[in-house]
């Protein structure tokens, strides 16, 4: 009994937490009719692609982060109570083998989490993750008053800049503290380039001419 109850309140919260990317996955499908061109497609598929992923994404690094963190608070606190232990005898051996193991999990799993940049990866994603539902509303919130074609488009550009800032991001917080950081001020120059939006060249051209 209590365990169709669990299973129950488990669906109903992951249909709560899927609602927003169904939602956002239908309206933007809703964008492209029968007669629309293919680029329409690949538009909308492409926005539903990487919100999935970035939801995906985004939970999985949460989930590695709060799993490793506990542990390690966890054996923490068992280490400084094993250590305060006066004990004599046989489990003197015991308790000084655990400790020590303890110790170099926690070292391990400490330097995991900074080598992979689990709370940066986690941050990240969620960001993209943020971003592209903000999107998805804000298309269809200024898409009641417009055309299909004008709200397509604008989440087109829309997903070109928040995949722009989500590289910049992604190299300069996670892929530089992998490598080492030894073309740095290289790599974040260019990501930062490659985030800015390009100008437009109906601008550029009224410029010229002034």
């Amino acid at each position: 009994m209590f365990d169709r109850k669990n299973r129950k309140s488990g669906n109903e919260k992951n249909r709560k937490q899927g609602t927003s990317i169904k939602e956002l996955s239908d309206y933007a499908r809703s964008l492209v009719g029968d007669d629309a061109h293919p680029s329409a497609n690949l538009i909308t598929e492409s926005y539903i692609a990487e919100l999935r992923n970035a939801d995906k994404q985004q939970g999985r690094w949460r989930r590695i982060y709060y799993q490793c963190r506990g542990f390690v608070l966890v054996a923490s606190a068992a280490i400084t109570v094993f250590t305060a232990i006066n004990l004599h005898g046989s489990l003197v051996f015991v308790f000084r083998l655990t400790t020590l193991v303890l110790s170099a999990l926690v070292t391990v799993v400490t330097g995991l989490l900074e080598l992979f940049q689990v709370n940066n990866r986690w941050r990240i994603y969620r960001q993209l993750r943020t971003t592209l539902g903000e999107l998805g509303w804000q298309s269809g919130i200024h898409g009641a008053a417009a055309s299909s074609a004008s709200s397509l488009t604008n989440l087109g550009n829309g997903l070109i800049r928040a995949m722009r800032v989500f590289e910049a991001h992604y190299i300069s917080q996670v892929a530089i503290a992998d490598s080492g950081g030894a073309e740095e001020a290289k790599t974040t120059e260019e990501a930062k380039t490659r985030a800015r939006p390009k100008p437009d060249s109906t601008e550029g051209s009224h410029i010229k001419d002034g």
